[in-house]
C-alpha cells in the first residue's frame, strides 16, 4: 500500500548555495525519514547564491543524522574540497550514493 510520503525530492536549479537555505534543508535532514532520493545539483548559477561551502556544511550536519537517504546529487554548487570529502565521507558511511 502507498502510504503517499514523498520520497524524491528534485530541488535543482533553485538558487539555494547559501548558508541560510542548507542549514534548513539540514535540519529537513536530521528528522526526515522517508527521503530516499535528493537532487541538489545546479544550485550555484544564481548571483544571489554563491556560498557553495557553507551550502554544503549545513547539508553535511543533516547527511549525518539521516538515516534513509540512499541518494544525493549534489554537482554545480562549488562547494569546495574541505566540504566534499566530508560529504563523501559522510554517504561512504551511510551507504549513500553520491553524485559530484
Amino acid at each position: 500500500r502507498d502510504s503517499g510520503s514523498l520520497s524524491e525530492l528534485d530541488l535543482s536549479k533553485n538558487a539555494l548555495a547559501t548558508k541560510e537555505a542548507g542549514a534548513a534543508l539540514g535540519s529537513m535532514l536530521k528528522t526526515n525519514t522517508t527521503f530516499r532520493v535528493l537532487n541538489l545539483s545546479g544550485n550555484w548559477e544564481y548571483p544571489s547564491a554563491k556560498d557553495g561551502a557553507g551550502f554544503a556544511s549545513k547539508i553535511a550536519i543533516g547527511l549525518e543524522a539521516n538515516g534513509s537517504l540512499a541518494s544525493l546529487t549534489i554537482f554545480n554548487n562549488q562547494i569546495g574540497s574541505v566540504q566534499e570529502a566530508k560529504i563523501k565521507q559522510i554517504c561512504a558511511g551511510r551507504s549513500i550514493k553520491c553524485t559530484f
